[in-house]
């Protein structure tokens, strides 16, 4: 769960938690890029928009080190738009900001299938 802001990461991962989800998180797109090898994940969530690193580097970085590993992307900014940006970069779905808790696991699970 790669998210600037603090308390979305919290929540997002406190959720999945309680899903039976194992979730590390990250403040940005550079510090989970760091962890990608090291970590291996089967999913990447990512806001589009942070500092240092954005979603659309970070879906660039999952897809070269890790190719195959789904990338979900969300954002606040307008939804058209931010959604073909996203589908530029591979991403395997997206979310608009506010996303409901249960629309991300319905993602989750249908990419995971947990």
């Amino acid at each position: 769960m790669v998210d600037d802001d603090a308390g979305s990461r919290r929540a997002v991962a406190r959720v999945l938690a309680e899903e039976g989800y194992e979730a590390a998180t990250a403040a940005d797109g550079a510090e989970a890029a760091g962890m990608l090898t090291s970590y291996n994940p089967d999913l990447v969530l990512t806001d589009l928009a942070m500092p240092r690193l954005d979603g659309r580097g970070l879906a660039e970085r999952v897809h070269t080190l890790l190719p195959g590993v789904p990338v979900v992307m969300f954002s606040g900014q307008a939804g058209v738009e931010a959604a073909l940006a996203a589908e530029r970069f591979g991403v395997t779905a997206f979310l608009a900001k506010p996303f409901s808790f249960e629309d991300l696991l319905r993602q989750v699970a249908t990419i995971v299938g947990h």
